[in-house]
């Protein structure tokens, strides 16, 4: 049987092909109260989680992940990843990310996102993408 880290290193793997599948077979491995932390939102809940996804979703022309690492095991684990999505009509928009992840007995009670807002808006400009990736990317 694979262990939560595989789970979601598969989650994030397949949620291009796969979408709301995807997170159908990684949804029963979160508590019914795990908590959701983002930069943008915070929600508790299992029902709640799918919420944001699905809506999340619904917005997008694709989503994928690429980059993807998961390292450590439970009780706590993380996963580095690139975040790959078009809204619909939209730009294709890249963000890096990590998300960590906090198991108790066999399920996940916490997953908290950590990826920058400001990347992710001008991600939709590419002129200012590329000035901003070398302003943080420079070393003097």
């Amino acid at each position: 049987m694979p262990t939560l880290p595989e789970r979601v290193h598969n989650f994030l793997t397949t949620v291009h092909t796969d979408g709301m599948r995807a997170f159908d077979r990684l949804e029963p491995f979160y508590a019914p109260d795990a908590r959701f932390i983002a930069p943008n939102r915070e929600s508790t809940g299992r029902a709640a989680g799918r919420k944001n996804f699905e809506r999340f979703m619904e917005r997008m022309e694709y989503v994928r992940y690429d980059e993807v690492k998961v390292v450590g095991e439970a009780p706590i684990f993380m996963a580095r990843w690139t975040m790959v999505f078009r809204q619909k009509g939209g730009s294709e928009i890249s963000i890096p990310g990590t998300s960590e992840f906090h198991v108790e007995g066999d399920h996940i009670v916490l997953q908290r996102d950590y990826w920058d807002m400001l990347c992710a808006f001008i991600s939709a400009f590419p002129r200012l993408a590329s000035l901003y990736r070398r302003a943080i990317t420079h070393r003097g």
